[in-house]
């Protein structure tokens, strides 16, 4: 059987990167998480990634790798392994990139997380990362999903973060009658 690319996707402050924490705690076997590599240095916000300065980031190292807000984001080639195993992958991933994702690899879900602009304001701002004004910009760069062959699902995230998790752990784990 062969292992599955999980693609969490979604606007700033929806709330990827802490779904997909509290999924740690209950992830079913052979299920790995991705760490993206940034350049941005680490703070106290929820993702755990790999900090890189701008001038060491060489998109030669890296199966994927993308320019975002100012950034570049970046997946190391062995984060890839488990796959070649049969094993699941996971990651917070680029709206933008979900082409170059099903240009690279067989089996593919993108999993849309979703919360009302109101609410990803209210996340921005607590965060602390940008003005009102940068963040109403951002709300306002509607990136809409493209797929050619992916599997797509969409996940309210505007509620308990309990129900996200839940529905995110439905989607993940193996069911063998529909394998």
């Amino acid at each position: 059987m062969p292992g599955r690319l999980f693609l969490l996707v979604g606007p700033s402050g929806v709330g990827k990167d802490t779904v997909i924490n509290a999924l740690r705690a209950r992830a079913p076997e052979g299920l790995h998480f991705v760490q993206r590599v940034i350049t941005r240095p680490r703070t106290d916000d929820s993702e755990d990634f790999e900090p890189v300065a701008p001038h060491d980031f060489d998109p030669a190292d890296f199966v994927l790798s993308w320019p975002a807000h100012g950034l570049h984001y970046g997946l190391r080639h062995q984060s890839f392994a488990p796959l070649d195993r049969g094993e699941d992958v996971i990651l917070n991933a680029s709206r933008k990139a979900i082409p170059a994702f099903e240009d690279r690899f067989d089996s593919i879900t993108v999993i849309h997380l979703t919360a009302p602009a109101e609410v990803l304001t209210e996340r921005l701002l607590a965060r602390g990362r940008e003005t009102r004004e940068e963040i109403s910009n951002r709300l306002g760069r509607s990136v809409a999903i493209k797929t050619r062959r992916a599997r797509v699902l969409t996940i309210d995230n505007s509620g308990k973060l309990s129900d996200a998790v839940d529905q995110l752990a439905k989607a993940v784990m193996r069911n063998p009658d529909k394998d």
